[in-house]
């Protein structure tokens, strides 16, 4: 406490926490000598250490008076004013205290926050736990984690204590295919602690699948059972999804450690996926990507034909929609009136047709093939130019020639 040397300053300035309320201040005060001094009221003034808020005040005609509203556990700088009706006008000197507000009661603990418990690839005998340190004021902090876990229903537990900074930890020697209950918290009083929260998972059961003996619309997919003294598997459940696609396919269930999965497009990746089921729940995916089969392509799109000469036509197309594997080649084949017919097969469009007789009427046909051969062909009807001094007449593509000469007379 400081005083001022103002003849009408408050003597013994005291600013003391208030017994269970941590955020307020009891100020007391002596009044100044009341034979020298007509005190009117008093001004108290109030600011928090460290900081740059603006004063506070409120005025009094007491020598007491409780300041509310405060942070809890945190210092003021509190001054009280003495306002007079004597021959020295105006406010006296501050006088001035420093006090802190009581600190309230820490918990003995605070649950970590979202809380995860995941299967660790291949490892069935292991649980992965993260989580989030969760918040706790300055004057509470967190002395270490505590991680906690057991088999369900099982009060026997095991547990680990790790730093106040950490946010995961990998859990082993567990019994596979087993449901287990993981607890995590922040402890900030060992004393105190209570019940926990806790968090379900389950330990793996080791499915590793394998795809073979592909068909144009099928997979095979084999899987190896988890060990059957530590797991009792009830059924798998395979679930397949296109590579390349969003919509996965519906899952089906089985007894047995194989299934062909039907009803794919040809020539697609696919990513297999099988889980073993345990009366504790699903366990985690073991999965394999698988490629079906090519099959025949579809039909040639955009087929187009060009009368080029008398004697020729030019056909352009484009490769299949689904072209179900990769496209090795084409076939272009044609028939044409008065018995011309013939084919050629070609690596790419387009393909020019000759050797054919003006005004040919043509019916042309194109297939795409793979390794599995030619698929549908898309067919159109063409007609070849007409020769000079030749004119083809009629939907019959009938050809006659026009004799030009000079009238008689």
């Amino acid at each position: 406490m400081a005083l001022s040397e103002a003849s009408c300053a408050p003597a013994n300035v005291t600013a003391e926490c208030v017994p269970d309320a941590s955020d307020s201040l009891i100020v007391t005060w002596e009044e100044p000598n009341p034979l020298e001094c007509d005190v009117t009221h008093y001004t108290v003034s109030w600011l928090p250490i460290p900081g740059k808020d603006s004063w506070q005040q409120e005025d009094t005609n007491d020598t007491q008076i409780t300041l509310g509203g405060l942070d809890f556990y945190r210092s003021y700088n509190v001054c009280v004013e003495a306002h007079t009706n004597t021959s020295v006008a105006g406010a006296g000197d501050l006088v001035c205290d420093v006090g802190t507000t009581d600190k309230p009661e820490c918990p003995a603990q605070e649950a970590a926050a979202n809380v995860t418990v995941s299967e660790v690839p291949r490892e069935p005998r292991q649980l992965h736990v993260a989580w989030d340190i969760p918040a706790t004021a300055t004057y509470c902090p967190i002395d270490h984690i505590r991680l906690t876990y057991r088999e369900k229903e099982n009060l026997t537990t095991g547990g680990h204590q790790l730093s106040a900074d950490v946010t995961d930890y990998t859990i082993g020697d567990l019994r596979p295919c087993t449901l287990y209950e993981v607890s995590v918290i922040a402890v900030i009083n060992e004393a105190g602690v209570q019940d926990e929260t806790w968090n379900v998972g389950v330990t793996g059961g080791n499915v590793i699948a394998d795809l073979a003996f592909n068909k144009s619309d099928s997979l095979y997919v084999t899987w190896e059972e988890p060990n059957p003294l530590e797991c009792d598997v009830t059924y798998y459940t395979v679930s397949c999804q296109p590579v390349s696609g969003s919509v996965p396919l519906p899952p089906k269930d089985t007894n047995t450690t194989q299934m062909t999965v039907t009803g794919l497009d040809p020539f697609r990746s696919y990513n297999v996926c099988v889980a073993a089921n345990t009366d504790a729940g699903a366990g985690d995916l073991a999965c394999d990507i698988g490629t079906t089969d090519e099959a025949v392509p579809g039909a040639p799109v955009n087929l187009a034909a060009t009368a080029t000469t008398p004697e020729s036509i030019l056909v352009s197309w484009a490769t299949p929609e689904d072209p179900n594997g990769v496209i090795t080649n084409y076939s272009v084949s044609w028939e044409c009136a008065g018995g011309n017919s013939a084919s050629a097969v070609v690596g790419a469009a387009p393909y020019n047709i000759t050797g054919l007789s003006p005004c040919s009427s043509c019916a042309v046909a194109v297939r795409a093939a793979t390794a599995k051969g030619f698929g549908n062909a898309t067919v159109l009807e063409a007609t070849s130019g007409k020769a000079r001094r030749w004119r083809c007449a009629g939907a019959a593509w009938a050809c006659v020639r026009v004799s030009m000469g000079l009238s008689e007379g």
